[in-house]
């Protein structure tokens, strides 16, 4: 995988500051793994609405 572009936005609703870094990738070659998630998988934009996301997430494609 090669990471094209960084995504990173504070969110100060709470207390404390949470960092969320999402990264825009090319897929190169490999096997994708999972190693800090049970689960990973690839979707397009179209697919996720099929997901649930917390709303620090959803911040990522809402424009």
């Amino acid at each position: 995988m090669r990471v094209t572009a960084a995504i990173i936005f504070h969110d100060h609703k709470l207390l404390i500051v949470i960092e969320l870094l999402a990264y825009l990738a090319e897929w190169v070659d490999g096997e994708i793994r999972a190693l800090e998630h049970d689960d990973v998988k690839w979707v397009t934009v179209a697919e996720l609405d099929d997901y649930e996301f917390l709303p620090a997430d959803l911040r990522l494609w809402a424009d």
